[in-house]
């Protein structure tokens, strides 16, 4: 569990891309194992060239904004992450997921917490 109080996990479909693929999917799973309510986003950021989060290959960071997440609650997000045109450079790519747990609105935030997940491309 990180600082957040929010157990965070993710999973890559398919687990390692092709270079030729236009995309690949990362599901990020979010669950509240404590009793109490919590206010909650997301930023899941590409740090580096080769990955991006829209179809034109220009966005490199995007938020979401969850909400309350009350006792037990679980939330997935999926995220398509898209390689670079015509074809992404085999390697390992980092990727960021931050998560926030904010007090009574998203303008400031409590707790911050960044993991980060390598995608491999070959």
């Amino acid at each position: 569990m990180d600082p957040v109080g929010i157990e965070v996990g993710y999973e890559l479909i398919p687990i390692r891309a092709s270079s030729t693929d236009d995309f690949i999917v990362m599901i990020v799973s979010l669950k509240n194992p404590t009793k109490t309510k919590k206010l909650i986003s997301v930023d899941i950021i590409s740090n580096n060239d080769q990955i991006s989060l829209d179809n034109y290959r220009v966005k490199k960071k995007e938020e979401f904004r969850v909400g309350f997440m009350g006792e037990n609650d679980t939330k997935e997000i999926p995220v398509k992450l898209y390689l670079q045109r015509p074809r992404a450079k085999p390697g390992v790519y980092p990727i960021s997921i931050i998560t926030y747990l904010h007090d009574r609105d998203y303008n400031s935030y409590i707790e911050r917490n960044e993991i980060r997940v390598d995608v491999r491309v070959v």
